[in-house]
């Protein structure tokens, strides 16, 4: 599951009261481009775009954790590898069990 900037802003969009939330915040003449300038777009800009929330979680990781453990991790020791190893099973279980909660749940009060 990937959940991009369009599931954030659908949601915001709707928890707001606005009607139409898959309203697009860019390229809104999208629709009118030709068959191969959608794809081109959607395999070239989109597919990178959409894994902007997973790099900034990724980016957080090496930010914070990584210059901790670094010079740690020459060795294999247990006090390192446990550190990694638990913000990535903090961000599987809080992280994208948020988002899967919020945009495809069916006792989410905002999927459909």
């Amino acid at each position: 599951m990937t959940p991009g900037i369009d599931n954030i802003v659908g949601i915001y969009r709707l928890h707001t009261g606005q009607k139409n939330y898959a309203t697009p915040l860019l390229f809104k003449t999208y629709a009118q481009w030709s068959f191969l300038q959608q794809k081109a777009f959607d395999y070239l800009i989109w597919s990178t775009l959409a894994h902007a929330l997973e790099f900034s979680v990724a980016l957080l990781c090496w930010l914070w954790i990584f210059p901790i453990t670094f010079s740690e991790a020459n060795e294999w020791h247990f006090k390192w590898v446990s550190r990694v190893f638990l913000y990535n099973l903090a961000c599987e279980f809080i992280f994208y069990s948020f988002w899967h909660y919020m945009t495809q749940s069916r006792r989410s009060p905002y999927a459909q």
